[in-house]
């Protein structure tokens, strides 16, 4: 129950009491000079009408309720139990005024008070409570920005705070608004001083009593408070095309977005949860229902900054079309390659592969299989109908911007065809390479995946 008003309570309790206790100044030095005659205890029971309130409003009740009787009995009648006993009407009827100020405006009203006086005195009580009480909560979160994204991610958080506030408070009347308030503000700030997520966040917390009692938390970053200050998103897949992915990277810049400026220690305790949550989004995404697209992702925070990769692959096709320009090379300086293929046992797929060398206008037409290692990498072996070879093709990512990648031929004159090559991705699209046929040739590239 709220501090102040239980001292205003206790305050015209003692004054009451003074009074009387004074005008029986031979009982008061009666119980002094006789041991027996003193309280030593005072054992409360409350019975409720009406429906019974949560626990933890039964407790603040009782534990006011008993502090006042304890004030009364020990402070101001001296514990005699002669003095309660020969004025027990009189005390009776002022413990039950006094109680009826606070409790009447917190929607309960104390119907009974009996006193028996003893060395355990024993205080039974009925109070029966207003027919106006909270049924329910609503919890919403408010951050700078507030977005589906966010709400989403803090759902888990929302739900616990709601299921936690309707098992404290539910069936407790809310006529004394500001008390109600006050009660579910100290319980909300003390949900939060438990969690490490939101260490870092100040709390604003808005209470709207009513039967469904609508709580608004708004979370602000604290001064001082080391934040988000950047993202950078990598869009990876060996199965689809950028232009296929386009739309996948508008909606996670946007959920990026919303945590810039949030304190690191939340984003990086939701690390997992933000990844889950684009990665479902993404396999749902309505544009790619005809990919069948299974996503991975994975979140870093570096200093201020976050660098969340995903990887996007379809479970059904393969499509792949390049670009590529060479520099400082004898022969051939450009090619573009065309890949058409389809899936089958989750991680293989049959592919046709065109090669266009247009300095020659050359054309090699591949037919192959390929095993696909997810992030990192895959491995593909090919007919080429043109030179009448098979060959191998190799990549290993060795982090999300870099990786190795071989293409070689089996027959012996072709050696000169081979590649092998490490290459730097430049905002998802861009490829800066560096190529050797291990004979002593090494010239630079930029790709350019479509």
């Amino acid at each position: 129950m709220n501090a102040r008003k239980l001292t205003i309570a206790i305050a015209v309790t003692c004054g009451s009491l003074l009074t009387l206790a004074s005008s029986h100044p031979a009982r008061a030095q009666e119980q002094k000079s006789v041991p027996h005659d003193r309280v030593e205890d005072i054992r409360l029971t409350i019975d409720w009408h009406g429906g019974k309130p949560t626990p933890y409003i039964e407790h603040e009740v009782d534990e006011a309720i008993e502090k006042t009787l304890r004030l009364a009995i020990f402070d101001q009648l001296g514990a005699s139990i002669s003095t309660l006993t020969s004025n027990l009407d009189q005390v009776t009827a002022t413990f039950k005024n006094v109680i009826n100020i606070v409790l009447e405006r917190k929607g309960m009203h104390l119907e009974t008070i009996t006193l028996t006086p003893g060395p355990v005195t024993s205080a039974h009580l009925t109070i029966q409570l207003a027919s106006d009480k909270i049924e329910s909560f609503r919890v919403h979160f408010r951050f700078r920005r507030s977005t589906p994204f966010l709400d989403a991610i803090t759902s888990d958080e929302q739900n616990a705070l709601t299921s936690n506030l309707t098992g404290e408070f539910k069936g407790t009347p809310f006529s004394d608004r500001d008390w109600i308030e006050r009660l579910v503000r100290r319980r909300v700030e003390e949900v939060f001083q438990m969690s490490t997520a939101y260490a870092d966040f100040d709390l604003l917390v808005l209470v709207i009593p009513d039967t469904t009692t609508e709580v608004y938390v708004t979370f602000l970053s604290r001064n001082n408070t080391a934040t988000i200050a950047r993202y950078f998103l990598k869009l990876r897949s060996e199965t689809m095309l950028n232009l296929q992915l386009a739309e996948i990277g508008t909606s996670v810049d946007n959920h990026l977005e919303d945590l810039r400026g949030l304190p690191i220690s939340f984003v990086a305790a939701k690390a997992r949860t933000i990844e889950n949550f684009i990665e479902r989004e993404v396999e749902q995404l309505h544009g790619l229902a005809m990919m069948l697209p299974i996503a991975h992702s994975e979140l870093y925070l570096v200093r201020n900054d976050i660098s969340f990769v995903l990887w996007v692959n379809s479970q059904r096709w393969r499509t792949m079309l390049t670009g590529r320009v060479d520099f400082n090379r004898e022969g051939d300086s450009a090619r573009f390659d065309l890949k058409a293929g389809l899936r089958f046992a989750h991680s293989f797929d049959v592919f046709f592969q065109s090669t266009l060398l247009p300095g020659n206008l050359e054309l090699r037409p591949q037919l192959g299989v390929a095993g696909h290692g997810g992030k990192y990498g895959f491995i593909e072996a090919a007919y080429d109908f043109k030179l009448n070879s098979m060959l191998c093709r190799a990549q290993l990512n060795l982090l999300p911007d870099f990786y190795l990648s071989a293409e070689r031929y089996t027959k012996r004159k072709l050696k000169q065809e081979d590649e092998y090559s490490f290459t730097y991705i430049y905002r998802n699209a861009y490829e800066f390479k560096i190529i050797s046929d291990l004979k002593g040739e090494v010239f630079g590239a930029v790709a350019v995946r479509i």
